[in-house]
């Protein structure tokens, strides 16, 4: 779990989040091993969905709900702002994987879907969110006036 104060009301399931991590953490290893910047694509729009919109209708989030009311997993809510700003970085990670793959550039993509296959493996494996602990540095860090961004009166 991440070492922050919730920063909005909204919030995510903990259990739906790791399996939404574990479909990430194989998609990337695919893409890391093919050349298909095709997948990478799509995991850049699924990221984008989960990460700059409330809308529910992103592939990989149906996926682990769905997972999650099957199996009867607990829910376990968690602040939703920490993991929207994961998916944003998601966002990005998997633009510049399905970029250098485009490209055609030399190692670029298996290096970059390595990176995003140790973060979405850490979440699934551990719980243990690298886009998150960012998240609180982020919110964390003092601005001019002294107060932490997101803390303002």
């Amino acid at each position: 779990m991440s070492p922050h104060c919730p920063i909005s009301q909204e919030k995510a399931d903990h259990s739906a989040t790791r399996i939404a991590a574990f479909f990430v953490f194989v998609a990337a290893l695919v893409a890391a091993f093919a050349p298909a910047p095709w997948l990478a694509i799509l995991l850049t729009i699924d990221f984008a969905i989960r990460g700059f919109t409330k809308s529910r209708i992103s592939p990989i989030d149906y996926l682990s709900r769905t997972a999650v009311t099957l199996l009867r997993i607990k829910s376990q809510p968690i602040d939703a702002a920490p993991k929207r700003f994961a998916a944003k970085l998601g966002t990005l990670m998997a633009a510049a994987l399905a970029i250098t793959q485009l490209l055609g550039v030399a190692y670029a993509p298996q290096a970059v879907a390595v990176l995003l296959a140790a973060c979405a493996g850490l979440e699934a494996g551990i719980g243990f969110c690298v886009g998150c602990q960012i998240y609180a540095l982020v919110v964390r860090r003092p601005t001019m006036a002294g107060t932490p961004i997101g803390e303002e009166s």
